[in-house]
């Protein structure tokens, strides 16, 4: 894996809210090159709890990182609510999974 990649200087947890606001595409374009470089690419459908997946929030059309724990439901977390635990569902649409 290429760190440079994945280690941005320049974003850090102070400024990517913004960041993320300003320019969302761009934001999600970044975040889904820099997850890619990570693990090995699994197919959305053959998922192990402890996967790495990318999801997106459909009603929002936003994009987070989180974790599969297994039956259907997926861990993320937020800086002002903590980890959260989500149902894969109509309202989260699975993105990407990867292997680490």
């Amino acid at each position: 894996t290429d760190e440079s990649l994945w280690t941005r200087p320049d974003i850090n947890v102070e400024n990517f809210m913004k960041l993320r606001n300003a320019k969302p595409k761009e934001t999600i374009e970044m975040m889904l090159e820099i997850y890619s470089q990570m693990g090995e690419e699994i197919s959305n459908n053959k998922k192990l709890a402890g996967d790495l997946i990318i999801w997106e929030e459909v009603s929002l059309k936003k994009y987070h990182p989180g974790i599969y724990v297994g039956n259907g439901l997926f861990i993320s977390s937020y800086r002002d609510l903590g980890v959260r635990t989500f149902p894969l569902d109509k309202n989260f649409r699975l993105v990407m999974t990867r292997r680490i």
